[in-house]
């Protein structure tokens, strides 16, 4: 009984991840060619403004000449990193760092890059250090990813809130936002590779890959760390990411 009930479990399995891998293929379709779509586009029109003359056009054209090439280089080097974090072979810089710190920096640099969005940031740091054993730029990355997800998926007028504090032997940093939320029987599959949330089939709602959070979520267990995320639909999602503190 036991031998059929592990068949049965690896076939669903096996469905699960055939499901998955056909969602990612028409998923990454789409997600490479609309940049690229972009690319000629904004090419041909810079190849018209130079044979028109037409200079005061080219500065803009290139603007979104160099976005697009942008996003496309963002979307190819997530799926390499996505891809080393599955084969077993991410390499950690392991050092004792504030990351109390780091998150006021990035903060501060998220705050001033999404300025011109209808977003409020605001935060509420602790006062004393907070070293942790962790990759400085994995954990950069992570915070980097978690916020950009978090404006993304918010609301007009909406809050990105970081926190950090301590408790016990653990740092904590949490990010929260008042976006649109996610189901609680779905919160574990954004963790999976290459997948989003969604109402209906695989309906796109938002661009990207769906990487961003499964890259944050792998990076952050590989540093021996802890990976908390909660959630309501029309009320917004918290993630709370905690290191031990040494």
């Amino acid at each position: 009984m036991r031998n059929e009930e592990r068949l049965r479990a690896a076939y669903e399995k096996e469905i699960r991840l055939n499901k998955l891998k056909s969602a990612f293929l028409a998923n990454m379709s789409h997600e490479i060619r609309t940049p690229l779509n972009a690319i000629i586009g904004y090419s041909e029109l810079l190849e018209d403004d130079v044979l028109m003359k037409e200079y005061d056009s080219i500065s803009e054209n290139t603007f979104f000449l160099k976005d697009g090439v942008k996003r496309l280089l963002k979307l190819v080097e997530n799926i390499i990193e996505a891809s080393i974090i599955e084969s077993g072979e991410l390499e950690l810089e392991l050092e004792r760092t504030d990351i109390n710190l780091i998150a006021k920096e990035i903060f501060e640099n998220q705050k001033a890059k999404y300025e011109n969005k209808k977003i409020t940031f605001d935060s509420d740091f602790i006062n004393n250090d907070l070293y942790c054993k962790i990759d400085k730029d994995k954990l950069e990355k992570i915070l980097l990813m978690i916020i950009e997800n978090a404006v993304k998926y918010n609301r007009e007028n909406g809050i990105v809130l970081v926190e950090t504090c301590s408790k016990d032997k653990g740092a904590f940093i949490k990010i929260s936002d008042t976006g649109i939320g996610i189901e609680q029987d779905k919160l574990s599959a954004i963790l999976e590779p290459f997948t989003q949330d969604e109402d209906e089939g695989y309906k796109r709602r938002y661009e990207g890959a769906g990487l961003g959070l499964t890259i944050a979520y792998k990076l952050t267990l590989a540093m021996n760390g802890k990976f908390n995320i909660t959630s309501q639909p029309n009320e917004g999602t918290a993630i709370i990411l905690e290191f031990p503190l040494s």
